[in-house]
């Protein structure tokens, strides 16, 4: 995405929406995107979306949710 997308009030509403249905949401970063504008937009590096996801795994453990799971 670019600045301007993000920015965008429907992009905004959507992800307050999906925020205060408890899902998962990494920001984007600030930088410079695909499409050569700067801003925050950019994806969030690899091993910054790996480490959220991490995270997010070892709380579910700790909470029992995925004890069962295969």
């Amino acid at each position: 995405m670019n600045p301007t997308m993000w920015s965008n009030s429907i992009t905004q509403k959507n992800v307050n929406s999906l925020r205060e249905n408890n899902y998962l949401f990494i920001d984007p970063t600030e930088g410079d995107t695909a499409c050569h504008h700067y801003g925050v937009g950019r994806s969030a590096e690899p091993e910054e979306i790996f480490e959220q996801l991490k995270l997010y795994f070892e709380i579910q453990d700790k909470k029992k949710i995925l004890s069962k799971k295969k």
